[in-house]
């Protein structure tokens, strides 16, 4: 009896220790009960267009020019002006992402909800590491130039925003995780962790 025990014992620990949280890949939708999230993009950069954020003037629409706040070949000559250029030693980690407000009267999209895991360290988003920079609205893009976004319950919208590591991009070898901090109606967040080859 005592044997059996402790071997059904053995056996339930054993079931525990093997169960793996799931991961996803770019392009799958994951929720927590108070916003949803799809990572549609990835990209690993060392800088992002600056160019193009809006057109003013008689029959302009406002817009961002295609490819706006998109990742872009790095240019020492052209890009001497571009604020988003990762310093020596350092990635950019483009994403396109939808979030949307699922249950409250706001969510804030912004740098808390990211982490980046590679090479056996991890680094999360800050005021100093992540930037905003576009918004999707209907017919193109919006430049934000910003932090955060407030979104309003029922509000869907797609954005352009990159972490900085400091990683170099040469270093970025097989995969990393982008891990999505999701708010929850506990006032805490649900992690969902990402995994991306790195190209």
């Amino acid at each position: 009896m005592i044997l059996s025990m402790f071997l059904l014992g053995t056996l339930f620990l054993a079931g525990c220790s093997s169960q793996q949280e799931p991961t996803y890949a770019i392009g799958d939708t994951v929720e927590s009960d108070v916003m949803s999230f799809t990572l549609d993009a990835v990209q690993p950069t060392i800088a992002v267009e600056n160019s193009g954020a809006a057109t003013f003037g008689p029959g302009s629409d406002g817009l961002a020019v295609e490819g706006y706040f998109m990742p872009r070949e790095y240019d020492p000559e052209e890009d001497k002006k571009n604020p988003y250029v990762a310093a020596k030693g350092h990635t950019l980690i483009h994403l396109t992402f939808t979030a949307g407000n699922l249950d409250r009267y706001y969510v804030e999209v912004g740098d808390d909800l990211f982490t980046i895991k590679c090479n056996g360290e991890e680094f999360s988003a800050d005021l100093d590491t992540f930037k905003l920079g576009a918004k999707s609205v209907k017919g193109g893009w919006v430049s934000m130039d910003t932090v955060n976004d407030l979104m309003e319950v029922g509000e869907s919208s797609s954005y352009l925003c990159y972490v900085d590591i400091p990683v170099d991009i040469e270093d970025l070898g097989g995969e990393y995780e982008v891990v999505v901090n999701l708010p929850n109606s506990e006032g805490e967040a649900s992690p969902f962790v990402y995994k991306v080859a790195a190209e």
